[in-house]
């Protein structure tokens, strides 16, 4: 197999799981606004993407230690990958891709939840709560 088709393989791979991410994003954003509501939905959906998007930009390209320098005060004679830091763009841009890739379809999943097509951004509980009768007008 020459390099092209493992590389292409590879890309189509990465592809197809991002966006079974993507998706697995829309249909839990879809059915936790069927279930609780739009705005609690929306309030728990900017938590989780913004937490997993701080998450992975912070993760973003730690250098890793091969030889250990002075065994007492500790410190690195020999990183893995160079010493590789990333810089503060790097991992804005990395922050920004993650919360683009859950956040959009998280936000037409929320959008998709038609539960109440009327008045969509009411709590499912609000209908248990009305005191009069809606056939006797």
């Amino acid at each position: 197999m020459s390099e092209f088709y493992s590389d292409t393989l590879w890309d189509v791979g990465r592809t197809l799981f991002l966006a079974f991410i993507a998706f697995q994003a829309y249909k839990m954003t879809r059915d936790y606004g069927e279930k609780a509501g739009r705005w609690s939905a929306l309030l728990k959906g900017i938590a989780w993407v913004a937490g997993i998007a701080l998450f992975a930009a912070a993760m973003m390209g730690n250098p890793s230690c091969e030889e250990s320098g002075d065994p007492l005060y500790g410190g690195c004679e020999q990183y893995a990958d160079d010493g590789y830091e990333p810089t503060l763009e790097q991992r804005g841009a990395r922050f920004l891709f993650w919360t683009l890739l859950l956040g959009i379809p998280a936000g037409f999943g929320l959008m998709d939840s038609r539960r109440y097509a009327t008045d969509p951004w009411r709590r499912p509980e609000d209908l248990k709560n009305r005191d009069h009768d809606v056939t006797n007008r």
